[in-house]
């Protein structure tokens, strides 16, 4: 017995030998473990502190860039004040010509129907003196370019007993009774105070020339007419008559009322 309980004993004393033995390594496991950890730790501060250096120096390098940019900015700011500048001197430009061209446009649609009423009311008076000369003819003024008044305009001429035919196509007396018809509308749709006719009736016969200065009498306003014939002076109220003597000349003044 006593030497059952001796192994016993033994037994158990190399059981609390083999869990001090335990115990010990899992202290030193531990405290490996716990260095370890410290020592990994470091390592991460380190990295922290090594990422925060490099993020540093990139915001520090988007800082220079933020510098370069502000300058480019600054650039942009002076183009875009130019440009704001510009536009509104444009914009004002634009409000100027917009009044003038309503206003052009206005002046435009008041000639041209102030053109279109004369020309028509001058037209009808044209017929009238135009028939009252030659017993029977037609007279008319027509535009160049219906689209554009102001092109120019054609006076077409129906003689008596004839067709119809552009003024520069008549004869010499035929274009004389034609133009005095077409000045004598005009006086009637504005008058003038006086006329001033150089030889009107050279290539007319006798019987115009007495038509005319008959019509000469009848309209209210001073005709001063040089002419060579003796019918244009019988309606005339004061005739001035310019004649040579030697190397000069001599004027004569005679009272309409001795012929």
């Amino acid at each position: 017995k006593k030497k059952k309980l001796d192994n016993n004993s033994d037994e158990e004393n190399k059981s609390d030998d083999y869990s001090d033995s335990n115990y010990s390594d899992e202290n030193n496991s531990k405290k490996n473990k716990t260095v370890h950890d410290n020592t990994k730790k470091k390592k991460l501060d380190n990295n922290s502190d090594e990422n925060k250096i490099l993020e540093l120096e990139k915001q520090l390098k988007n800082i220079q860039i933020i510098t370069v940019d502000y300058n480019q900015l600054k650039e942009k700011k002076i183009k875009c004040d130019e440009f704001m500048k510009y536009s509104q001197f444009y914009e004002n430009i634009s409000n100027i010509f917009k009044k003038y061209s309503n206003s052009l446009h206005q002046i435009k649609s008041l000639r041209h129907n102030q053109f279109m009423k004369g020309l028509k009311t001058i037209n009808k008076y044209l017929k009238v003196f135009y028939q009252k000369i030659t017993f029977g003819g037609n007279a008319e003024l027509e535009l160049v370019d219906i689209s554009d008044p102001f092109e120019g305009i054609n006076l077409s001429i129906m003689p008596p007993k004839k067709t119809w035919c552009k003024i520069g196509s008549l004869s010499g007396g035929e274009k004389t009774l034609s133009s005095l018809s077409l000045v004598f509308s005009l006086h009637k749709y504005r008058p003038s105070s006086f006329y001033i006719m150089d030889e009107i009736d050279a290539a007319l016969d006798y019987k115009n020339v007495s038509i005319i200065a008959q019509l000469l009498k009848e309209i209210k306003s001073q005709f001063i007419i040089i002419s060579l014939r003796n019918n244009m002076f019988e309606i005339t109220h004061r005739m001035i008559g310019v004649y040579k003597v030697g190397n000069g000349s001599r004027v004569i003044s005679v009272d309409g009322g001795l012929f």
